[in-house]
């Protein structure tokens, strides 16, 4: 249905329509604030192995921002739980993985049909 990344919720919708079927919208999820020394666990760069994508995650008071390479623009984490988030702007979702000693090492950036694992490198 689109050749401009659209998220295909948007073309199954459209088709439901068009067929005169019900549509009912899913549920949007509820957004949660998250205690700041936890955000402040999660702040660094995340590289993929090979190196050719990194993404910066900062704070900016109460909010983490997510920056992809050098990109002027932010966009913002909306928190789900408090490891996983809502890219703002964005058709994809943001979980931070940590060990069992609490260390934060891997961002799943996740798209819903492909997802992309970053480690933390700082």
């Amino acid at each position: 249905m689109s050749n401009s990344g659209a998220p295909s919720a948007i073309g199954e919708a459209a088709l439901k329509l068009l067929r005169g079927e019900d549509y009912t919208p899913p549920p949007q999820p509820k957004i949660i604030s998250v205690d700041p020394g936890v955000l402040d666990r999660y702040v660094g760069v995340y590289a993929s192995s090979s190196y050719v994508a990194f993404f910066t995650v900062s704070r900016d008071g109460n909010k983490l921002m997510l920056q992809e390479g050098d990109a002027p623009q932010k966009s913002e984490l909306a928190a789900t739980s408090p490891t996983s988030f809502l890219v703002k702007g964005q058709d994809f979702t943001a979980t931070f993985v940590a060990e069992q000693t609490g260390a934060v090492t891997k961002l799943v950036l996740d798209s819903g049909s492909q997802k992309l694992d970053l480690l933390k490198q700082k």
